[in-house]
């Protein structure tokens, strides 16, 4: 399981700090096809509060623990890979999500890969 995530210090400021690169990340991805062998109702050709919908764990510390939470709860996963850094995010925005993402995975259980 992969998914994108960012840990804001609120929500608003969560989709503030990562909307320009995800939607840059994403119209390549549009541009390179990769949403063709999606059904259309999972198009990349959508306004990003359309996209981020079930695609990115965003947002403040409790609602991406929420987030997480609720994605282990409902897929069951073995393990998830968590991308928190897209081209043309600023490496201080990436290092303080990372530190909240770190107490939320802790919480959680989570070993990092350690056994």
């Amino acid at each position: 399981m992969l998914q994108e995530v960012y840990v804001g210090d609120t929500e608003s400021s969560a989709i503030a700090d990562v909307k320009d690169a995800l939607t840059l990340k994403y119209a390549a991805y549009r541009e390179w096809g990769q949403d063709a062998i999606l059904p259309e109702s999972q198009s990349f050709d959508r306004e990003f509060e359309q996209l981020r919908q079930g695609r990115f764990i965003l947002g403040d510390a409790d609602g991406c623990r929420s987030q997480l939470r609720e994605l282990i709860a409902d897929v069951g996963p073995a393990n998830i890979l968590l991308r928190p850094q897209w081209p043309g995010m600023p490496q201080e925005r990436v290092l303080a999500s990372l530190r909240r993402l770190s107490g939320i995975i802790a919480e959680l259980g989570g070993t990092g890969g350690a056994s």
